[in-house]
């Protein structure tokens, strides 16, 4: 299973709530297949299947399609700020 940090996950919850009023909405982790080894992060709704990250407050954040979820075992996404610039960043569970 993926981990998220805390500080993604305060991240993905502003996102959401910025994005959109419906409570059923979360951020849809996806391939981006017009560039190898990058995701894209979109608003979608819960798909039967999905592995699906709450925060502590049960919120719906992350979702996740079964076959990308494999993938992921293990990996810890993070969300970083530094000089040259911020955003999420994969990287293998330590």
């Amino acid at each position: 299973m993926l981990t998220v940090t805390k500080k993604a996950q305060k991240i993905l919850e502003s996102i959401i709530r910025q994005g959109t009023t419906e409570p059923n909405m979360a951020i849809r982790m996806c391939t981006c297949p017009e560039k190898t080894n990058q995701m894209e992060l979109v608003l979608d709704r819960k798909k039967e299947g999905d592995q699906v990250i709450k925060n502590e407050d049960r919120m719906n954040l992350l979702l996740i399609e079964p076959e990308l979820s494999l993938s992921l075992e293990n990996l810890v996404l993070d969300y970083q700020e530094t000089p040259q610039g911020s955003g999420f960043i994969l990287s293998k569970f330590s």
